[in-house]
């Protein structure tokens, strides 16, 4: 492993993340078009996103489901992105207005 082989490296270093998201072909350039306009395109720089894993990363210490509930760590993504739209002053009912229901 890297790790035991440069004394430098931590295995608390490094991000894991899992999941999955499939679009029909066609779905995502029909959400982005001009038309239905319904995501939000931003650049962001390598230093937002660390902050904001580590954010969460120390959030995540909390023992109990109840902390976590009040650390917000359970809405994490979504106050993750709520706090990167008010970096641009975007509020976040202005970046969802046009999503479809439900």
């Amino acid at each position: 492993p890297i790790c035991k082989n440069n004394p430098e490296i931590h295995p608390n270093d490094f991000y894991t993340f899992g999941g999955f998201c499939s679009w029909r072909p066609g779905q995502l350039e029909m959400e982005m078009s001009d038309d239905r306009d319904e995501w939000v395109v931003l650049s962001v720089d390598e230093t937002s996103i660390l902050d904001e894993l580590q954010l969460q990363h120390r959030k995540c210490q909390a023992t109990t489901i109840k902390e976590r509930e009040q650390n917000g760590l359970l809405e994490a993504g979504t106050n993750m992105w709520k706090r990167i739209l008010a970096k641009i002053d975007m509020p976040a009912s202005k970046a969802t207005e046009r999503l479809p229901p439900g």
